[in-house]
């Protein structure tokens, strides 16, 4: 085989290996995420929970009960 035909075959392969690298770094690298909460089970009140957007803080706020009654429902929000 020819020495050039030796050369363009090893840097092919050297090229897809690393472009095989950066892909998978560029995939695990973490995404940026926004603010969230989780408003807990009170009594007879359910759970609720939110997530936002980056920029935007998360509001949770649990129910409140008397007896067996949810008198208040919990809140979750995103601020501005």
């Amino acid at each position: 085989m020819n020495v050039a035909v030796r050369m363009v075959v090893l840097l092919l392969v050297a090229a897809m290996i690393a472009s095989c690298g950066t892909k998978r770094t560029r995939a695990t690298k973490p995404s940026a995420s926004g603010s969230s909460c989780v408003a807990p089970v009170v009594g007879p009140c359910p759970s609720c929970s939110i997530s936002c957007q980056i920029g935007k803080p998360a509001s949770c706020l649990p129910g409140e009960a008397t007896g067996p009654t949810c008198t208040t429902p919990p809140a979750c929000k995103c601020g501005e």
